[in-house]
């Protein structure tokens, strides 16, 4: 059970329902149990993070949703008709801020340490990069074009010996068209703040 919802919590950004909890078998009681011990962190009636409360906006956002009736929804085009519907509404402003941030492409990327890396990007903030593009024949997780920089999303233990051969190959590829690579697996991307400054310091130096 803890399996699954460490699972469940993972897929959606860290936050969780006590609707989810009690289908997968959580009593009520325990639920207040594990608020009291700190293992959730009430969000909104019934919306706990799972285990601290350092959240993406991905994160807050679901978390909102969770609070709703199930079925409930927010997405860029909802927003965007509500304030073309009532533009002087209250909140209209906020909604506006919103929608002027650039969307972090999860739906592109393939893995969760692919969304866990473009989420360190928004949250700090930093360039968000194009996301599974070809570049000279071969295809990469993560590219600053401009900067000539190229993230590798790294599981690392489940490659066998010809994966890592071809990633090796095509990392030397790129090197010599002049495009720097770097592969972040679990360790670092928990890291967030340094994987954030380190990425920064790169797009700087790059960019100049």
């Amino acid at each position: 059970m803890r399996e699954q919802i460490a699972d469940l919590a993972t897929r959606q950004h860290g936050v969780i329902a006590a609707r989810q909890l009690v289908e997968l078998g959580v009593g009520r009681s325990t639920i207040r149990s594990w608020v009291r011990s700190g293992h959730l962190h009430p969000l909104h009636r019934g919306v706990f993070a799972v285990g601290h409360r350092r959240l993406s906006d991905e994160a807050l956002w679901l978390a909102a949703v969770l609070a709703c009736p199930p079925g409930s929804a927010l997405d860029r085009q909802r927003l965007a008709a509500l304030r073309e519907a009532a533009p002087s509404r209250r909140g209209a402003a906020v909604v506006r801020e919103l929608l002027a941030e650039p969307a972090v492409p999860l739906e592109e990327t393939r893995s969760r340490l692919e969304e866990l890396i473009l989420e360190i990007c928004r949250d700090h903030p930093l360039p968000l990069p194009a996301v599974n593009v070809p570049l000279l024949g071969w295809e990469v997780d993560f590219l600053w074009e401009r900067e000539r920089f190229v993230v590798e999303a790294d599981g690392g233990d489940h490659m066998t010996p010809a994966q890592r051969d071809r990633d090796n190959e095509r990392d030397a590829a790129l090197g010599r068209a002049g495009y720097l690579v770097r592969r972040y697996g679990w360790r670092p991307v928990v890291e967030r703040d340094a994987l954030a400054r380190e990425v920064a310091s790169i797009l700087t130096e790059r960019s100049g």
